[in-house]
């Protein structure tokens, strides 16, 4: 089961607005923290663990039926942009 390449920077920058000390705050805490996960390569384990769940429920799903269990491309992408958000909401909701 491989894992589908993404996208390792966002399309915009993070705007820097002068002024606002809770803003540039908080710009600051969302770059440290994209750094950080970034470095921990812990997207990495997530997506495998979510792709093997999703594997394991596919298995169940299809048992008896013959069917050969196999995740589609487009599902495995769904899967591993779930699993990245899934992570960063966490993180981020332990952060607030």
């Amino acid at each position: 089961m491989e894992i589908v390449a993404t996208q390792s920077k966002f399309d915009k920058e993070i705007p820097v607005v002068f002024g606002n000390a809770e803003y540039d705050a908080e710009r600051e805490m969302l770059t440290a923290a994209d750094e950080l996960i970034r470095q921990s390569n812990i997207e990495e384990f997530v997506t495998k663990y979510f792709l093997d769940t999703a594997y394991a429920n596919k298995s169940i799903e299809l048992f008896g039926t013959g069917e050969r269990v196999k995740l589609t491309y487009q599902e495995r992408v769904g899967i591993q942009s779930n699993a990245i958000l899934a992570l960063r909401a966490a993180i981020l909701r332990k952060q607030l």
